[in-house]
């Protein structure tokens, strides 16, 4: 009933006093609080500037602009300038506070609601018809909103996890390939390594054969010229056998150099 509704209020009404000629609210202004007048007399000023109303103690203003009621052409914005004639004293209410306590009184909103239509229509700031129902869910609207909230954080968790997750994913797989190129190459070293004292043992046993112009051409890169590979090929047998030895099967090969 009404007595709860002003129980619920009380805690949270906050007092303000006023001098002759204090503005409250202007035109256009948004409006973020409504007031009760406590003691005192206000005038309601018009787009020209003069008083088209007065206000005194036991009234309340302010409430159109808190209230969002659909169809309001002014939205949030105050619809008058409010001023103090005289030394006048007011509670205000926050519009945080005020739409808590309507949610729990939803007959106290709806008749607030009512009375702002009223009024938004005497001064023709008010578009009806089915653009604008008169009842809104702004409670089930909240709870809607607050879920989808809720989602977009948990996609911004998931969506921080997955980067993550292929970020180490990539880093692994450098690491891998890093040491499959170092296993690669310390498999050809150890080849080549092999090849080479393979070539060794045979001129030191006299069983090598000068390497083919075809097998020659071949390296370990793929890169190396003939020549250079059968240069490669007598400095080896030179420190292997030594000049004389040679010299001496240069000439069982070819009996005519001198």
């Amino acid at each position: 009933g009404g007595s709860g509704l002003l129980e619920r209020l009380a805690p949270r009404l906050k007092p303000q006093a006023l001098a002759p000629g204090d503005t409250v609210c202007r035109r256009g202004d948004v409006g973020r609080h409504m007031y009760l007048v406590r003691d005192g007399c206000l005038a309601v000023i018009g787009p020209d500037g003069l008083p088209i109303a007065t206000l005194h103690a036991g009234t309340y203003f302010g409430e159109i602009s808190v209230l969002h009621i659909p169809g309001n052409k002014s939205g949030n914005r105050r619809t008058a300038t409010i001023q103090s004639v005289g030394y006048s004293d007011l509670l205000v209410l926050s519009k945080e506070d005020l739409a808590e306590v309507l949610q729990e009184f939803p007959e106290a909103r709806r008749d607030l609601e009512e009375k702002g239509r009223e009024m938004l229509r005497k001064m023709g700031m008010l578009e009806e018809g089915e653009a604008f129902p008169v009842e809104v869910d702004r409670e089930g609207l909240l709870k809607k909103a607050e879920r989808l909230d809720k989602a977009l954080d948990s996609l911004r968790t998931s969506l921080a996890r997955l980067i993550g997750e292929r970020q180490s994913a990539l880093h692994k797989m450098k690491l891998r390939l890093s040491r499959l190129e170092r296993w690669l190459d310390t498999c050809e070293e150890a080849a080549a390594h092999r090849q080479d004292r393979g070539q060794v043992k045979a001129l030191v046993h006299g069983q090598a054969q000068e390497p083919e112009p075809e097998q020659v051409q071949a390296s370990v890169h793929g890169q190396t010229q003939a020549p250079a590979k059968k240069r490669a090929w007598n400095q080896l047998k030179a420190l292997v056998l030594g000049p004389r030895e040679i010299q001496t099967q240069a000439q069982v090969e070819d009996p005519g150099q001198p």
